[in-house]
């Protein structure tokens, strides 16, 4: 994953890191989400120092919502971004599909076949899938 995270991000940073809003926080390097609740309190607290005002936060914690993506959607954006179609369609299908699978001992086993359906687009939440223990003694490593 690192060696692929190397060739793919220095081209995709450098499309997208010019529109990123000033005050985004996440994915950018020195700041994290320390730095962007201290802001929000500091101006909140700019703000209550005028007499008869007060002050609404709301904390959202959208940490998991990549595990939401539609690839087709994120590929139409990035390619609206002007990123090159190779790397839109890379980035699609290495986002479709995926096999996850945990070894045990000499065995692998195969968790989940990831179709990245999105949670509250589907008109029923599909059935549970059950690990499947798969007998795999030539396999030595996995790679992502």
């Amino acid at each position: 994953m690192k060696s692929s995270e190397r060739l793919i991000l220095p081209p995709l940073k450098s499309i997208t890191t010019p529109l990123l809003d000033p005050l985004q926080f996440a994915y950018r390097a020195n700041r994290s989400v320390d730095d962007a609740v201290n802001l929000a309190l500091h101006s909140i607290l700019q703000h209550l120092d005028s007499p008869g005002t007060y002050a609404r936060i709301l904390f959202v914690d959208f940490s998991s919502a990549f595990n939401t993506i539609r690839p087709a959607l994120l590929q139409d954006k990035l390619s609206q971004l002007s990123v090159p179609a190779s790397l839109c369609r890379w980035i699609t299908h290495f986002l479709t599909d995926r096999r996850q699978y945990v070894r045990l001992g000499k065995s692998l086993r195969l968790c989940l076949h990831q179709h990245w359906i999105t949670p509250g687009l589907c008109p029923s939440p599909p059935p549970p899938l059950p690990c499947t223990l798969t007998a795999a003694p030539q396999a030595t490593s996995l790679s992502s």
